[in-house]
């Protein structure tokens, strides 16, 4: 949040652009990403007015200094060493996250693939998206299954 107010915000626009972007479709890209852009544009204004009326000038100031969806590249580097990243947290938090978007773009390419009549079972790239299908639907399982039972805590 030192680079940017709204990044996690940012990162997700950025997933359904390419989302947009990889199903050739012209009313995901008409249609979709603006209404997205509008929406996320909205809860940006809400949050930051709940903000702004509970921190007042200390808000103010950090908004000043930071942009609400450019990214800053600045200290990027010292912000990098400061973090750990924590695998454990990834599994119990976002796998569903991580599963919807990985599961969203394989069926997209495998989407084209049969609409523009490559779609053959024996094609390498169906082969590999097939394999890839099946290791993201095991991994969501098995990250599910160790959440639940509380094998791995974030």
């Amino acid at each position: 949040f030192s680079h940017c107010r709204n990044p996690l915000y940012v990162g997700n626009y950025l997933l359904i652009l390419g989302v947009g972007v990889a199903s050739c479709s012209a009313i995901f890209v008409f249609i979709i990403i603006p209404l997205m852009a509008l929406a996320y544009w909205a809860i940006i204004a809400a949050e930051e007015n709940f903000l702004r009326n509970k921190f007042g000038e200390v808000f103010d100031t950090y908004c000043a200094k930071f942009s609400r969806v450019f990214f800053n590249p600045s200290g990027l580097r010292s912000t990098l060493n400061g973090m750990k990243f924590h695998w454990a947290r990834v599994v119990v938090k976002e796998y569903g996250t991580t599963f919807a978007w990985t599961l969203g773009y394989i069926l997209v390419v495998m989407q084209n693939a049969w609409i523009s009549g490559r779609y053959k079972i024996s094609s390498p790239l169906i082969i590999a998206l097939s394999i890839a299908l099946g290791a993201v639907v095991l991994a969501f399982l098995v990250s599910r299954f160790l959440k639940k039972r509380e094998i791995i805590r974030g």
